[in-house]
């Protein structure tokens, strides 16, 4: 797998421990700057923000995907994970849709593809083929007769839909749009206010779906506001989104089925337009801080009071790992998912909530103030100027005083340069390394779909 030579000064002469104490811990890799291989442990109990980049083709997905199935291990103790039975869950949000199979445990046989992931467990013999816990969900409507028949439909919650999600969807401005401001007005009367329908006074809900909001169409002070071509149009919208199965349960999936203790599920993306990406991600992400901060707010009182409530233990512990961010997080603008996942990333650590992210693009993937936040940066091969200034801006660690790549003494941009697929340079400000150094991450357990097909 690894090709090139790497020595680094000074040498490490101990197994790495990345991103805390690592009592508890998944198996990241293999040192292999130090002479000796040494394995290197990420930390399993403390609440996290890692950075994963590296060009397409790099390995970055790939080892995205080894970190999370170790969170996922059946076992709470297995040759790559070591947990305590109070196990975090995981969502893999996968807007490329490679992720999937990891459903499928990697073996000797089958197809070539197959034998060649399984072939690369040869440079790590203290790993075995674990078992994993994975759920995958498909949007609903986007089916097709070729998909798993494991796979689980996932309906998108209307009642956590903001009047932005919806002008988002509609292509509609909020504040000049004469349908974006009919959508705010039909939005929070259904959700806040209530409304009159004919002679009827119909309550605000807190639970409500899309045939709500076009009752809401006949509200009097609507009716008399708004021109019959701007409500034909939203009226015609919401009825196409009402036909979409996607939009069909005013609850949805809950994020308490999505994110499940020690499982990893996986929400494929791909089939979604980027407008409804966007939307997607940042109801999830908004859902999950929302029932985290209460899940969290009740595990205190259980620690402290002498009374606690008896009330459910509500969402675990949550891992929110996206692959290919920049899918999500475009570079320029503000957008749903972006505000939503910036709010995760400052405030999360508080209420157990961590999150990787991989991603091709090193500037602009998180905002400057977001990058105050991330404690571990994990960079495979990178070649451009401006990707390599990036990444210098955001390492977590001091270099090493001397980088050696095969015969030629080279800087820190000259060795990412040169990485081969699979190794990665990991800089964290947690642990017992103070310099970066440079891995072989551990292959994979169960199958990665990442290659061309």
């Amino acid at each position: 797998m690894a090709r090139i030579r790497v020595e680094c000064e000074p040498r490490i002469t101990w197994d790495p421990v990345v991103g805390g104490p690592g009592e508890q811990y998944v198996h990241l890799g293999a040192v292999i700057d130090s002479g000796r291989r040494r394995t290197v442990k990420f930390d399993a109990d403390g609440n996290f923000v890692v950075l994963e980049v590296g060009k397409r083709g790099s390995g970055k997905s790939f080892g995205l995907g080894s970190i999370m199935e170790a969170f996922a291990a059946a076992a709470d103790t297995c040759t790559i994970a070591k947990q305590s039975p109070n196990r975090r869950g995981v969502l893999l949000l996968d807007p490329l849709d490679v992720h999937w199979t990891a459903i499928y445990p990697v073996r000797k046989d089958g197809s070539v593809h197959m034998q060649e992931q399984y072939k690369l467990l040869e440079r790590f013999p203290e790993v075995a083929v674990e078992p994993i816990n994975v759920a995958v969900y498909m949007p609903a409507g986007r089916g097709r007769p070729e998909d798993p028949a494991v796979f689980r439909a996932y309906h998108l919650p209307v009642c956590d839909l903001t009047s932005e999600d919806f002008a988002l969807l509609y292509g509609a401005n909020l504040v000049s749009d004469p349908a974006g401001m009919l959508i705010g007005e039909i939005h929070d009367k259904v959700s806040r206010l209530g409304f009159t329908r004919g002679a009827t006074d119909v309550p605000a809900k807190e639970v409500f779906g899309l045939q709500d909001l076009i009752d809401c169409l006949q509200d009097t002070d609507i009716q008399a506001n708004y021109t019959v071509q701007t409500l034909r149009a939203v009226r015609q919208r919401l009825l196409s989104w009402l036909r979409d199965p996607l939009f069909q349960q005013p609850s949805g999936t809950p994020v308490t089925e999505l994110v499940q203790p020690g499982r990893m599920g996986i929400l494929c993306l791909n089939r979604l337009s980027e407008e409804m990406r966007n939307v997607v991600t940042a109801v999830i992400v908004r859902r999950l801080k929302a029932d985290r901060s209460r899940a969290s707010n009740l595990e205190r009182d259980r620690a402290f009071n002498p009374h606690p409530l008896n009330r459910p233990a509500g969402l675990p512990r949550t891992i929110l790992a996206i692959d290919e961010a920049q899918m999500i997080l475009p570079a320029t603008g503000n957008s749903h998912a972006r505000s939503a996942i910036e709010s995760y990333v400052l405030e999360g650590r508080n209420f157990g909530l961590s999150i990787w992210m991989a991603t091709q693009r090193p500037r602009g993937a998180i905002s400057e103030r977001a990058k105050s936040q991330i404690d571990t940066l994990i960079v495979h091969k990178l070649s451009t100027a401006e990707d390599l200034e990036a990444v210098a801006g955001l390492l977590q660690s001091a270099e090493p005083l001397k980088i050696k790549v095969n015969e030629s003494v080279v800087p820190l941009a000259e060795l990412t340069r040169s990485l081969d697929v699979g190794m990665a340079i990991v800089s964290s400000g947690n642990g017992n390394v103070h310099r970066a150094f440079v891995v072989e991450m551990r292959p994979r357990v169960v199958a990665h779909g990442g290659q061309a097909f």
